[in-house]
């Protein structure tokens, strides 16, 4: 299941935000989006937010791992993808 993890497609954000200084930036908390690619249905799911790749490895792992969803069903059809990241500080 990692295997099929690493090899998501990655999306790359174009849209630039301008950036506001602030002077506290060690309060900063970074974020990464993800996403999960359905291969058959060939469409990207709704995008969640994770601190980690790890957390968000797991929480994937937890979907495919759960029997009442189609991604247990058919992992194969489903990888996972970082699509980008977010610092609440400077956007």
């Amino acid at each position: 299941m990692v295997q099929a993890m690493s090899r998501g497609l990655r999306i790359r954000i174009t849209q630039k935000c301008k950036t506001i200084r602030h002077s506290k930036k060690e309060n900063s908390m970074k974020t990464a989006l993800y996403t999960v690619y359905d291969t058959c249905a060939a469409y990207y799911h709704a995008p969640f937010v994770a601190k980690t790749d790890a957390q968000a490895q797991r929480d994937f792992c937890d979907a495919v791992s759960n029997p009442n969803t189609a991604m247990h069903n058919h992992p194969e059809h489903f990888f996972l993808c970082k699509i980008g990241s977010w610092d609440d500080s400077t956007a």
